[in-house]
């Protein structure tokens, strides 16, 4: 398989517009690894059939609930994303918004983050361009996957993966 690249550079002023900007559907099952205090949550679940906000912070998932509060298709889980509580392929669409930067080893965050994707899903990461540019995202997310756009802003960092 040959890899398809594109990157897009100052094109996207911040993440938050990406979320909305993904085709969901009705019977997306999403996951929001390192949700911290649910923002991309919110968003996500106005479309999405269920949506599951992880975070290894229990203040962060505090917020979060807050946030969710009369969401009756999101759910909260205490976890590490080093280890997902899910079985593999489970997930229509995976978000980590700034997550990578903030992990010991970002590989096995990812490596977990494309374990529980279904084939022919969506992984959509962003990282702080501070602690990893753009070519050290593209080779991270190359291990995983041959369809990838990459998009630079002033803060951040953002890959969208296909699955296949």
């Amino acid at each position: 398989m040959a890899l398809r690249c594109q990157i897009f550079r100052d094109t996207v002023p911040k993440i938050q517009k990406h979320p909305r900007k993904c085709k969901h559907k009705k019977k997306d099952i999403i996951l929001d690894a390192g949700c911290g205090t649910g923002f991309f949550c919110k968003i996500l679940s106005e479309k999405a059939k269920f949506v599951i906000g992880i975070d290894g912070s229990k203040n962060m998932l505090q917020i979060a609930k807050k946030r969710l509060s009369g969401s009756i298709n999101a759910q909260l889980i205490l976890a590490d994303v080093d280890y997902l509580p899910f079985l593999s392929q489970k997930f229509t669409k995976v978000f980590s918004v700034t997550l990578l930067q903030n992990v010991p080893v970002p590989q096995k965050s990812l490596k977990e983050i494309f374990r529980v994707c279904k084939k022919n899903s969506l992984v959509v990461v962003s990282a702080l361009k501070k602690k990893i540019n753009l070519m050290e995202l593209y080779q991270m997310l190359t291990e995983f996957s041959d369809a990838i756009q990459l998009f630079e802003n002033q803060e951040d960092v953002i890959g969208f993966c296909s699955v296949e």
